[in-house]
């Protein structure tokens, strides 16, 4: 039997109580909200760091508390520093490339869908206006993902399946994939992703982030889009020149625009309040927080395997 590992977890709320509980058993367990900064004074030192996105990690956190392990129940790297990534001994446990267990989780798929489905018909109007005469307006008719044409960006374990679900709906699937060519002949290959910026109905993004790659859509992806009715982006924002995605809002050339992802988004002063004027100005523009995959059923699913592969690891090399 080793001895316990001491643990920080600087962000309980964003947990399960089941995750927290197997942390508690694995771990000599501090479990307290913390900011970035209240961690740089920190004295105490810890062995293990247990965090999701909303925090951002970096070399300077990692060797001012003594970490040796980072806990991540997520896919994301991108809340980690690039310097900590490429530079740092810590050994970091977190769900990239666990294909066969991500499978089951499904929670950034449906959130998707949600987001084209309430983009598309309009419900942000419906919701927040409570005029009767509303109903009788034109502005509150939507559309349906039968017979529109979708681009999607990454035909990974996400993409794939919002693929299968909008095919299902009568949707014609487009994708760009350098990496992946799909057995479903529904699905249409293009072999540049300047292909996806003419006459598509929908534009929905699900590539990995990663820092060795530059910004994927571009200002020059951007430019060449004349009229898209719907651009979705699940993914990581950090794949987006969002300076140019807002410049074709504001010139009417993408009409709505839903997305799940922020810039800067683990940082405590992240880019909200500069997006939030959008968002609360225009029924066009759906804003969610990072919540793809914050179901209840996901984050126990995640926390417990994550924690898992720690114990699995731990065990095999120092029991």
């Amino acid at each position: 039997m080793y001895k316990k590992l001491k643990c920080l977890c600087p962000s309980p709320t964003l947990f399960s109580k089941s995750g927290l509980f197997k942390a508690s058993k694995l771990f000599e367990l501090t479990s307290k909200e913390v900011s970035y900064e209240e961690m740089q004074e920190f004295n105490e030192k810890f062995d293990v760091l247990l965090v999701r996105f909303d925090k951002k990690i970096d070399e300077g956190i990692v060797n001012k508390l003594g970490v040796k392990y980072i806990i991540c129940p997520a896919t994301g790297i991108n809340h980690f520093s690039k310097e900590l990534l490429i530079n740092s001994e810590v050994k970091i446990f977190n769900l990239r490339n666990q294909y066969q267990f991500l499978e089951n989780v499904t929670a950034t798929v449906e959130h998707t869908i949600n987001l084209i489905l309430s983009s598309i018909r309009n419900n942000k109007s419906m919701i927040l206006n409570e005029r009767s005469e509303l109903f009788l307006e034109n502005k509150v008719r939507g559309n349906e993902i039968k017979g529109s044409k979708i681009g999607l960006i990454g035909l990974g374990r996400i993409g794939n399946k919002v693929a299968e679900i909008c095919d299902f709906l009568g949707a014609k699937i487009y994708y760009y994939d350098p990496h992946i060519s799909s057995i479903n002949k529904n699905f249409i290959k293009v072999n540049n992703i300047l292909d996806l910026t003419d006459d598509f109905d929908i534009i929905s993004v699900h590539a990995n982030f990663d820092y060795s790659e530059p910004v994927l859509l571009n200002q020059s992806f951007f430019i060449k889009i004349k009229k898209l009715p719907l651009f979705v982006n699940t993914s990581r924002s950090e794949l987006i020149d969002m300076n140019a995605l807002l410049k074709s809002f504001d010139e009417n050339k993408i009409e709505k625009i839903a997305i799940d992802v922020l810039p800067n988004e683990s940082e405590e002063k992240n880019s909200l309040s500069s997006l939030f004027k959008y968002y609360a100005g225009n029924d066009n523009f759906i804003l969610t927080p990072h919540i793809g995959g914050y179901t209840y059923e996901s984050v126990e699913m995640t926390d417990n395997y994550v924690l898992g592969k720690f114990k699995e690891y731990y065990n095999e090399n120092y029991s």
